[in-house]
């Protein structure tokens, strides 16, 4: 239970950081925002992870964690932020669509970054998603949200992603 209340302060402090973002966007756009980025991730599942301060979370009964380890890169002239909120992922199996759980803020490999142009950073996303499926058995997708605007943003195999070294996988 305490750690469901950690994580609805996160989220409390993601949705603070979406509304300061979105004021930003509106106030210097020109009509038009274009947004154009890479990605390539590694996916794994997992019954549980060790928390960035070390504590075991588990998921839910009949539940397992699918653990994507995401690597960014901006080609575009605007900022993509890692924040789950405006970087929207879905994991996709059998027609079903998955949103990320509130246990990625927890998870070590989860960085909030604004990644500038000709940049790239990684971080970490946790979806909770029933027992038996393998990391292979989902469609990743991810799309940007900008207000008033375009956003491009697709999968680029060449991009190095790669497991967080602080990862804690039990």
């Amino acid at each position: 239970m305490k750690m469901r209340t950690l994580s609805r302060i996160g989220i409390a402090l993601a949705i603070a950081v979406i509304l300061i973002v979105t004021v930003k966007v509106v106030s210097d756009q020109d009509g038009t925002v274009v947004c154009e980025g890479r990605y390539n991730y590694v996916a794994e599942t997992s019954p549980s992870f060790a928390s960035s301060s070390g504590y075991i979370v588990e998921a839910d009964e009949g539940m397992e964690f699918l653990i994507l380890d995401i690597t960014i890169a901006n080609d575009g002239d605007r900022i993509i932020h890692t924040n789950p909120l405006l970087t929207v992922w879905t994991a996709s199996c059998g027609g079903v669509d998955y949103g990320y759980s509130e246990e990625s803020y927890i998870h070590p490999g989860y960085r909030l970054e604004d990644v500038q142009k000709g940049a790239t950073a990684t971080s970490a996303l946790v979806f909770e998603v029933p027992e038996g499926l393998g990391a292979s058995d989902f469609d990743i997708h991810a799309e940007l949200k900008v207000v008033g605007g375009k956003a491009v943003f697709v999968r680029d195999a060449s991009l190095r992603a790669s497991r967080s070294p602080v990862r804690g996988t039990v």
